[in-house]
């Protein structure tokens, strides 16, 4: 069975976070830093932040769509807590 992931990842450039959902969190990371992103080519580099393993396509697109509907980091945060995400690096202070 196949399994998806929704991810955080967040802009060295400026911290800014992109939220998306995949069944390859490293094939698409990739896919962010070298460009082939028209929303998130001009923030590179990425790092990964967080992501949550999902059971399927149709969960995965619903989490994602419920975390790019807040729009508070601090909101974002208390999200990837409640929803299990496992966090892979801490945020860079600004």
């Amino acid at each position: 069975m196949e399994q998806f992931y929704v991810y955080v990842i967040v802009s060295e450039l400026d911290g800014r976070y992109y939220y998306g959902q995949t069944n390859s969190i490293q094939n698409r990371l990739c896919h962010h830093n070298n460009g082939y992103s028209r929303f998130t080519k001009p923030f590179r580099p990425w790092r990964l932040l967080a992501f949550a393993q999902i059971g399927s396509r149709a969960e995965a697109v619903a989490l994602e769509k419920k975390l790019k509907n807040i729009k508070s980091r601090e909101r974002v945060v208390e999200f990837l807590a409640k929803h299990h995400f496992q966090k892979v690096i801490g945020p860079e202070k600004s």
